[in-house]
């Protein structure tokens, strides 16, 4: 994606889902276990007390922090 396309998607993804956005858990990306390009998203996910991570890429979030599941998304959606 070409970046001046991704600084629009997060523009808009930021302005219209605001209670998102993540702040803090920088510290914790250092000592999480799962593929190391994905490790911001399980630390995030730690700050803020989410018990699942819904993912179509379930290989790169193993080894997550205790209390936290990956879920494949096409699970996900047959559950909704």
């Amino acid at each position: 994606m070409a970046a001046e396309k991704a600084d629009r998607l997060c523009s808009f993804m930021e302005s219209a889902f605001p209670e998102a956005m993540i702040a803090g858990h920088e510290a914790l990306i250092a000592v999480m276990k799962n593929d190391e390009k994905d490790r911001h998203v399980a630390a995030a996910a730690l700050k803020v007390g989410a018990q699942v991570i819904v993912t179509s890429n379930l290989k790169d979030f193993q080894d997550l922090p205790e209390g936290i599941e990956n879920v494949a998304q096409s699970r996900a959606m047959r559950s909704s």
